[in-house]
């Protein structure tokens, strides 16, 4: 499938800010996040849903979490394409199974090694 063009990608964007009533501070803040302007417009909240903030609201609230780890030296989240180094995670741990669903199980206590 091709691309989209630039101008169609522009004209979704400028239909998620006028339908989610954001600014272009809010809107760089999305796009910053990699936020899809169609998941915008599918997250306004409707009347029965009283419990979902306003778009703009959403918006920074995520932001400014993303902001406090970049601060406090914490890593952001791993994408689900990103592969974590598996010895990193468990360097003394037994690995069992290959790729991303390895399970981790400690090493026997007794030093013997079972399988």
């Amino acid at each position: 499938m091709a691309k989209k063009s630039k101008a169609k990608r522009e004209a979704l964007w400028i239909k998620a800010k006028r339908k989610c009533r954001l600014n272009v501070e809010t809107l760089r803040m999305a796009k910053e996040l990699g936020l899809n302007p169609r998941n915008l417009i599918k997250n306004i909240p409707n009347s029965a849903e009283s419990w979902k903030a306003p778009v703009h609201v959403w918006i920074r609230e995520m932001y400014e979490r993303r902001i406090a780890r970049r601060r406090e030296g914490k890593p952001v989240q791993q994408r689900a394409d990103d592969t974590p180094d598996l010895d990193a995670l468990a360097p003394d741990a037994a690995l069992i199974g290959v790729g991303r669903n390895a399970k981790v199980s400690e090493p026997p206590v007794g030093g013997e090694i079972s399988f």
